[in-house]
């Protein structure tokens, strides 16, 4: 695949479908809830002031030693570049909405996928065969 500069600082934007039984929210992870990864985007100095480049403090990240030397930098510079266009709003944006919002993003998750009945159709029989012999065990939190 050829890298573009045009793509350079893009993400992939995953579907809002299930959204509500998909944490852990944001490209890294960063964010447990939905009312956080809202909130981190009504201010995006702030939040990128106060992000763990690190990762060390979060769990998904615990047992691992991964380290990007250039991700604080290149962060901070896409957002000088879109600095003239931010328009900061967190201030602005009562708790009412932020709840409205997250309300609304959870009405696009289907309520089945908290019910084994539902899901168990499509869980394969513990003594089948893994077709790659990989088997994983999916566990209702």
């Amino acid at each position: 695949m050829r890298r573009r500069k045009k793509d350079r600082h893009a993400f992939r934007t995953t579907s809002l479908l299930n959204i509500a039984t998909t944490a852990p929210y944001g490209h890294s992870g960063a964010f447990s809830r939905l009312s956080d990864v809202i909130r981190d985007h009504l201010n995006p100095r702030a939040s990128v002031a106060q992000y763990d480049f690190s990762r060390a403090s979060y769990p998904q990240f615990h047992e691992q030693n991964i380290f990007y030397p250039k991700a604080k930098l290149a962060t901070l510079q896409a957002l000088a570049n879109l600095s003239s266009r931010l328009v900061i709003t967190a201030a602005l944006v009562p708790d009412d909405l932020v709840n409205e919002l997250v309300a609304f993003l959870r009405t696009l998750s289907d309520p089945g996928l908290a019910t084994t009945a539902c899901l168990a159709p499509w869980w394969p029989d513990e003594n089948s065969v893994a077709p790659d012999g990989q088997r994983l065990r999916a566990l209702l939190a």
